[in-house]
């Protein structure tokens, strides 16, 4: 016996089931009722609560739904958080409300393995948040009205690349340099290669100058050329910033596209020379004098 044929495809989560287009007639004598075809998307809308997420729940969701969920941690936790901060703890893990399963008074980014041990531990969402905002944060001693922020050229490339291939391949990042801030090494998600940029939970959220920002961590190979054209590289976590145009990070350089901090030079033993007059940064090996 003939019957019409259902074709579930899946849908944006949060947009209830509907029909696709206009139900078609009934069949007539010369069509077929198996040549009918109605199309039904089917969804599942985020949860309300968003302490109700399995782990494996979580490590599904898209980028936009898990800052959506974020957001609301945020709101219904900001109190345990202010707390937290008050205390000196730098980064807490949120899974349950007004519960705290992890904290540290570190400046360093929880490393992901770190989130999946707590995640697999008690089999929930981990939202993850940092004030490692520095207050020494510090910038030129202004020039003239057109001073500009000093900035180091930086490749960032799969861990296991040769160096050569990340400084052919990769675009080259014109990060802002601040010595204010240590361990900061933070990108424009969108500037760099999909095999970096795509999103690996967890979402985490930080401030800067007061402002909130969200941003997910991966481990790459981070390249400079020095002034000899010789490549120095380190592997490092990283922050990836999806929402960059309309993050905290562009309050006081709206042209940035990334934001490094001091540790860098130190972790690939380099020497940075930055020339106010010409605004130009020059990299030299660590045994670099200058004349």
């Amino acid at each position: 016996m003939s019957s019409i044929e259902m074709i579930q495809r899946p849908a944006q989560r949060g947009v209830f089931p509907k029909i696709a287009g206009p139900i078609p007639p009934m069949p007539t004598n010369s069509q077929p009722i198996q040549d009918i075809i109605i199309v039904v998307p089917w969804a599942y809308p985020l949860p309300k609560d968003p302490f109700s997420l399995s782990f494996g729940e979580y490590s599904r969701l898209t980028y936009k739904e898990a800052t959506e969920l974020q957001d609301e941690v945020y709101k219904v936790s900001s109190q345990v958080l202010e707390d937290a901060w008050k205390r000196g703890k730098k980064q807490v893990v949120i899974c349950d409300r007004d519960k705290i399963i992890y904290e540290t008074e570190s400046i360093e980014d929880i490393p992901n393995d770190k989130i999946m041990e707590l995640a697999k531990k008690y089999d929930k969402a981990c939202y993850v948040f940092s004030t490692s905002e520095m207050v020494e944060e510090s910038t030129w001693t202004p020039i003239d009205k057109d001073d500009d922020y000093p900035t180091i050229g930086i490749y960032c490339g799969a861990v296991d690349s040769e160096e050569s291939e990340i400084v052919k391949n990769s675009p080259l990042i014109n990060a802002d340099f601040d010595t204010g801030n240590p361990g900061y090494k933070v990108f424009d998600a969108n500037q760099l290669p999909e095999s970096i940029a795509s999103f690996l939970p967890p979402l985490r959220y930080d401030r800067h100058l007061g402002r909130q920002y969200p941003y997910f961590q991966k481990e790459v190979k981070l390249c400079v050329k020095d002034a000899d054209g010789k490549i120095h590289s380190v592997v490092r976590n990283i922050r990836l910033v999806r929402d960059w145009i309309e993050s905290a990070l562009l309050q006081v350089s709206p042209n940035r596209v990334g934001f490094v901090g001091r540790d860098l030079i130190r972790d690939l033993r380099i020497k940075v020379v930055l020339d106010p007059i010409r605004k130009t940064t020059q990299i030299h090996e660590a045994s670099f004098q200058l004349a």
